[in-house]
C-alpha cells in the first residue's frame, strides 16, 4: 500500500554482493508510512522497522562463489527465455487478424440463428408434439435462462427452467391474465408427471444449434420444475431494434405498453 501521490521504494539485491537498484519514495514521512502498513499486513514483529532488520540480516550473509554462478546462470536463463517469447510485428498482427476473422464468423453465425429463431411461429402450450423436436438454442436470462425448442418445420416452444420462484411465475401469469395483460403463456410441468419423462427424452436425444448447449441441456431437464412457455416471435424492446420501435410512431404499441 501507499498513497497515489508517492513513489514506492523497490530495491533487489542478491545477498553478499552490490548488486542492487533503489527508488527512493517521496518523502520520509510517507516512507514510513508505507513500511508500517506492510509491516502490520504480513504480521512483521519488527513492526516498522521491518526493513531495517532485513537489511542487517541481509548484510550478515556471505555467498559462496558456487552460489554466486548458480545465480548468475539462472538469471541468464531465465531473461534468454524471456526474450525468445516475445512476438515479432508481423506474427502479432496475423493474430490480430486471426482473431478478427473470428468474431466475425461468431457475429454470421449468431445473425443465422436470428434470422432462423424470427421466421418460426408460436404453437399452443398444451399437448406438445415433443418426439418432433427439429432443434434447440439456449438463451441466456435473468432468471436462469430458456431454451428454445422447435417443433416441427415451423413452430416453436420455449422450456424454462424453474428453481425458487417456480410458484410466483405461475402466480404471476395468472393475475396477468386476470388483468386481461397480452404475456406468453406459460404452464408447469412437474417431474413426478409422465409428460416430464417424454419432454426430458426427446430434449437429450435431440440436437442443438450449438453443441455447447447440451450440457444446458441435460441441466435444465434435471429440475423438479419447468415452465413449458408460449413462443413469440421478434425481438426484446432494447437496442437499435426497440428505439426503431418506440421511434416509429405506433400509439397502438405504445397504449399496450
Amino acid at each position: 500500500w501507499a498513497p497515489e501521490d508517492a513513489q514506492v521504494v523497490v530495491q533487489v539485491q542478491v545477498a553478499g554482493t552490490e548488486d542492487n537498484t533503489t527508488t527512493t519514495v517521496a518523502s520520509e514521512e510517507v516512507q514510513r508510512e508505507w513500511m508500517r502498513a506492510l509491516g502490520e499486513k504480513h504480521g512483521s514483529p519488527h513492526g516498522v522497522e521491518w526493513l531495517a532488520a532485513a537489511e542487517e540480516w541481509m548484510a550478515n550473509r556471505t555467498v559462496s562463489e558456487e552460489q554466486r554462478a548458480a545465480a548468475s546462470s539462472f538469471r541468464g536463463a531465465w531473461l534468454s527465455e524471456t526474450r525468445g517469447k516475445q512476438v515479432s510485428d508481423d506474427k502479432r498482427l496475423e493474430r490480430e487478424a486471426q482473431q478478427r476473422r473470428r468474431i466475425e464468423q461468431q457475429r454470421e453465425e449468431e445473425r443465422a440463428r436470428t434470422h432462423h429463431w424470427r421466421a418460426l411461429t408460436g404453437r399452443s402450450i398444451e399437448e406438445v408434439a415433443w418426439q418432433n423436436i427439429s432443434t434447440m438454442l439456449w438463451c441466456h436470462g435473468g432468471s436462469g435462462g430458456a431454451i428454445l425448442v422447435q417443433i416441427g418445420d415451423s413452430e416453436a416452444i420455449v422450456v424454462k427452467p424453474l428453481r425458487m420462484n417456480a410458484v410466483a411465475e405461475a402466480l404471476a401469469s395468472e393475475v396477468a391474465a386476470l388483468l386481461q395483460m397480452r404475456v406468453a403463456k406459460l404452464r408447469v410441468l412437474s417431474m413426478r408427471q409422465d409428460e416430464f419423462n417424454d419432454m426430458a427424452t426427446a430434449m437429450r436425444q435431440a440436437s442443438c444449434m450449438k453443441m455447447e448447449d447440451k450440457v444446458q441441456v441435460q441441466q435444465v431437464t434435471s429440475k423438479e420444475f419447468v415452465a413449458v412457455v408460449e413462443y413469440i416471435s421478434g425481438h426484446v424492446l432494447q437496442g437499435l431494434e426497440g428505439q426503431a420501435v418506440l421511434q416509429c410512431g405506433n400509439t397502438d404499441l405504445l397504449a399496450d405498453l
